[in-house]
């Protein structure tokens, strides 16, 4: 039977709980089903290194996203009437 990584009704109050699915384990009903309380229920320190590591990715993101878009933007070729213009990077 096909188990659901979706969380259960015990990871209700937890802030890991993200709906479809858990900001740490990739299995919450096993977590549960191995230990009496999830090692990541309510823990502060689990919660702030997941946070944190959200932090990292997204500001990793918008950087290539802004490189990509100022290296399409110095190689792309605008067209004035009959001239082509290349722009060329400000300083």
């Amino acid at each position: 039977m096909h188990q659901s990584a979706k969380p259960v009704g015990k990871c209700y109050g937890c802030e890991l709980n993200l709906g479809e699915r858990c900001g740490v384990f990739e299995d919450p009903r096993a977590t549960w089903q191995t230990h009496t309380v999830c090692p990541g229920y309510l823990n502060a320190e689990l919660l702030a290194a997941y946070q944190e590591s959200l932090a990292h990715k997204d500001a990793k993101v918008r950087k290539e996203k802004r490189r990509l878009v100022a290296k399409m933007r110095h190689a792309y070729a605008h067209h004035l009437g009959d001239r082509h213009v290349l722009m060329a990077a400000r300083h």
